[in-house]
């Protein structure tokens, strides 16, 4: 029947109509003005389950992991230079820690719970055992926080909260009896990315974030004329990023800033703060340099012994590859080089006094694994192999992955 056909095709063009202002509706804001940019943390890679890894105050080396349990488990250098057993530290968390040396050569840890409350955990001596339990510090936050140590000796946090999607911030006050916690302070912004924070040579913090347009942000503290600090607006430094942002632990050889990240086509790339001849704005940021490369995680950056800097990053078939500086504050890096390994994170870069350099993933099959590089001669260096960190008696020899 001719009629019949016409209805049912009026009758499915009136629902598709129908579905098709439902969903426009759905991605609108109450207000009706503009449409809602959902959070796609799909498209950053999440190495909150990654190792932790810190010098203790007599530089030797220590690290973090979360367990199959859910726990935080470590393991450390001996003083006799062997690596002791994994050792639990307790907790329900969903996220390995963030780790910071504090002013009197303790390290103090912070990590998110199940509960989406943030936790807190420090040597009771420098070098010494652990608290036995864990201190909540309040929440609810979403991934990693940021922890590091200001120009005044205080730790200060930064994390995302899960509801608000804004940059918390919280700080250490010392008076003469007592180190407390001021309180938690909103600093607005809405992030789709764990923070990451630095202080610079002018003894201020800089945050970078990645906001709802997918590209960088920083907010940061600045002198005011009555000898106070203030936090600034959110400055756009452009990009599309797909990872967190990376800052390295220790400023290049001119004292400046600079920023690495995953990029929507899987590259690494770069901007650096550049000094400028105007005294009113003495540093300026670059443009984007990209360092090519198809990656599968954030990069984790590091300044070598000899003040150059080393860009690390998983690749596709998941080995751990290194791209290196050719020379100080120099555009120029060699190709990217291979160094093997079948990872399932980020991997973790760290510098030793002694000049070595370290690097520990979570494998693919749960372990985590180490591998140095060292001098062998005059600026000439060699990479050992990848070994596996497993407790001696090989129980409790894995640390489980989680989607997290």
């Amino acid at each position: 029947d001719p009629t019949h056909k016409e209805n049912t095709e009026e009758l499915c063009m009136r629902r598709v109509a129908l579905v098709l202002f439902l969903g426009v509706c759905a991605a609108m804001r109450p207000d009706g003005l503009a449409p809602v940019t959902q959070d796609t943390p799909d498209d950053v890679p999440h190495d909150q389950c990654g190792v932790t890894g810190i010098l203790n105050d007599d530089e030797r080396m220590e690290l973090f992991a979360l367990g199959y349990d859910n726990e935080i488990h470590h393991k450390w250098i001996n003083h006799d230079g062997t690596w002791s057993n994994w050792v639990g530290l307790g907790g329900n968390f969903s996220t390995g820690v963030q780790a910071v040396r504090n002013i009197d050569g303790r390290i103090e840890v912070f990590a998110i719970g199940k509960d989406d409350q943030l936790y807190h955990n420090f040597q009771q001596t420098s070098g010494g055992p652990y608290q036995t339990n864990w201190i909540p510090l309040g929440g609810p936050f979403a991934g990693s926080p940021s922890v590091l140590l200001n120009s005044e000796g205080n730790i200060v946090i930064f994390a995302r909260g899960k509801i608000s999607r804004s940059l918390m911030y919280n700080h250490q006050v010392h008076n003469a009896t007592a180190v407390y916690w001021a309180g938690w302070s909103n600093l607005g912004g809405i992030l789709t990315s764990g923070p990451s924070a630095v202080l610079t040579a002018e003894s201020l913090v800089h945050v970078f974030v990645r906001g709802v347009d997918k590209g960088l942000f920083e907010k940061k503290q600045v002198a005011t004329h009555s000898g106070t600090v203030a936090w600034s607006k959110y400055d756009g430094l452009g990009g599309l990023l797909a990872s967190n942002p990376s800052v390295p632990a220790t400023l290049n050889p001119v004292n400046l800033l600079e920023i690495f990240v995953r990029q929507a086509d899987r590259a690494i790339w770069y901007k650096k703060q550049m000094a400028t001849s105007h005294e009113a704005d003495s540093v300026t940021w670059s443009e984007w340099q990209s360092l090519g490369g198809k990656m599968s995680s954030g990069p984790s950056v590091v300044v070598n012994n000899d003040g150059l800097l080393e860009v690390f990053s998983r690749g596709m078939n998941r080995e751990i590859f290194v791209k290196r500086q050719r020379d100080h504050d120099s555009p120029e890096y060699y190709l990217w080089e291979s160094l093997g390994g079948d990872s399932a994170s980020t991997p973790t870069s760290l510098i030793h006094p002694d000049g070595s350099l370290h690097l520990f993933y979570r494998g693919s099959d749960k372990k985590i694994y180490h591998k140095a590089k060292k001098a062998v001669g005059k600026q000439t260096y060699e990479w050992s192999d990848w070994s596996v960190l497993q407790n001696e008696n090989a129980l409790d020899a894995s640390f489980q992955l989680y989607p997290c």
